[in-house]
């Protein structure tokens, strides 16, 4: 993010995204799983990077929410085999699917190459290893460009280059829910006729992208940076307000020291809330 971070205090304005603390919230805390032991004061470490002043204090405390009996959130980020067995977001079955990235299907052709990414010593244990986002069937089964071996020298051409191939399977996924319309072969796919992208979404993709990095999988990467800062800036714009990830467990603060008690759940179907409104 160095290059990224010289061009803001260059002056280019049209590198910067702009959010409130409750949307920064929840592209903070998006994928994560992990608690927090203590809580965390962003104006104690950033500054605006244009004038130099800290941002209104915003406090967060994340809680843990890993285990088994534990439900999934919208684009949660782990190992693949954490992701399993548990209560999927937008139901069961086939309705909340858990996506490698990089695809398993070049996963498994790197390490038959000789490429030991995560360690593993059988292809149950890589499939179990790799690093992967819950996502919806849907969203899964007509966004992405390697469901289901869809396309075998894409897959075999993202295990040859993974820093190629992971930004093309994160561009793919989060384009297609930047589009109203898409049409995929002939078939013309149309989501409720409006984008969406979701700041939380793209929060995870970050997120993941940085557990790759840590892996070393991949490196740190510019046009990376930027395509996901571009990705956030069209998410913002789109922005209804509502959180998709679980205020109560996501920061036990907010800002100014105005405590999380709960959000308001929206109904969203069946049993299911997957949406809050945070007065």
């Amino acid at each position: 993010m160095q290059d990224v971070y010289d061009r803001i205090t260059s002056g280019n304005l049209s590198d910067c995204v702009q959010l409130t603390p409750q949307q920064f919230l929840r592209f903070k805390m998006a994928g994560r799983q992990h608690g927090q032991g203590t809580a965390k004061t962003y104006n104690d470490v950033v500054a605006d990077p244009l004038t130099g002043t800290k941002p209104t204090s915003i406090t967060i405390q994340r809680v843990a929410r890993q285990g088994a009996s534990i439900p999934l959130g919208k684009w949660d980020v782990a190992r693949y085999g954490d992701l399993t067995g548990r209560a999927g977001p937008w139901g069961p079955g086939s309705q909340t699917n858990r996506d490698h990235l990089l695809a398993h299907s070049s996963n498994l052709i790197r390490w038959k190459a000789g490429d030991d990414d995560y360690g593993a010593t059988s292809a149950s244990e890589l499939k179990r290893e790799g690093l992967a986002v819950v996502v919806s069937g849907i969203h899964h089964r007509e966004g992405s460009a390697t469901y289901g071996g869809r396309a075998q020298h894409v897959n075999a051409a993202h295990a040859m280059n993974p820093q190629v191939g992971v930004k093309d399977e994160i561009d793919t996924m989060l384009g297609w829910k930047a589009q109203k319309t898409v049409t995929l072969g002939s078939k013309a796919y149309t989501k409720s006729g409006k984008a969406t992208l979701r700041i939380e979404m793209v929060g995870a993709y970050f997120y993941l992208y940085k557990r790759l990095v840590v892996q070393e999988i991949i490196k740190g990467d510019e046009s990376m940076d930027i395509m996901l800062l571009d990705y956030l800036r069209s998410a913002v714009g789109w922005d209804d307000g509502k959180w998709r990830i679980d205020p109560a467990v996501a920061g036990k603060s907010l800002h100014s020291g105005t405590p999380i008690i709960s959000g308001v759940p929206d109904a969203t179907g069946g049993s299911k809330t997957t949406r809050w409104t945070v007065p």
